[in-house]
């Protein structure tokens, strides 16, 4: 099977001239994956065969497959719905708290946490309540950098939801950071925060500031 190599934002993926998602490549390649964790266990000097560990090349597997899944996730973000609470009076819709598991493509070590997302409806319509959290998913299911994964989610949800603004802010706590500050004396408790503003939110201070006092105290 023939692969090329494409340049997609900061990673490269691999295609396949199926179009398979790295997703469905986990999937196909499941007896390869499992072979390599086995030979990986044992070239570092522990013994794949011994009861403890002999399940690990497929739990592993099942870890990256359930960590590339972001890939076949598409959620109806456009499938909009008319709030008929809105009337003529714009108002913004605050989904705070959804929570979310990552992989670091630095390391490929987990990173987790929330994203708060609050958006004004452009054209008096809202997508449905449950898209969020699938869009959150989406960009977090998949090898991801935690500052690229918030202005993805804030990007879609100006694309296909006509939003005249967004906030999207990202609270993580990374293991790879975890596991190197232990060499160097140091952890972290406080989460990484990043936060990406479009639109209204960014032109228009109180606005901003009072959506932001909302999200607060909703995670209080």
């Amino acid at each position: 099977m023939t692969k090329k190599q494409i340049k997609t934002e900061d990673t490269i993926e691999t295609s396949y001239p199926g179009n398979e998602t790295p997703f469905d490549m986990v999937q196909m390649n499941k007896k390869p994956i499992m072979a390599h964790f086995y030979d990986i266990l044992k070239l570092s000097g522990f013994n794949p065969d011994s009861d403890p560990m002999k399940r690990t090349p497929e739990r592993q597997w099942e870890v990256l497959r359930t960590l590339t899944e972001g890939y076949n996730i598409d959620p109806t973000l456009d499938r909009m719905y008319r709030d008929y609470a809105l009337g003529d009076v714009p108002g913004v819709r605050i989904c705070p708290g959804i929570h979310f598991v990552s992989m670091c493509e630095h390391h490929f070590a987990p990173f987790y946490g929330t994203v708060d997302i609050a958006y004004m409806p452009g054209n008096g319509k809202v997508t449905g309540l449950s898209k969020l959290p699938q869009l959150v998913q989406k960009y977090a299911r998949r090898p991801q950098l935690q500052e690229r994964m918030v202005s993805q989610i804030a990007d879609e949800l100006i694309e296909r939801c006509e939003a005249t603004g967004v906030l999207v802010i990202g609270r993580g706590y990374h293991t790879c950071e975890m596991i190197e500050g232990i060499h160097e004396g140091f952890h972290r408790d406080a989460p990484y925060i990043t936060p990406e503003i479009r639109g209204c939110f960014a032109t228009d201070a109180s606005l901003r500031d009072a959506t932001i006092a909302h999200l607060g105290r909703s995670s209080q």
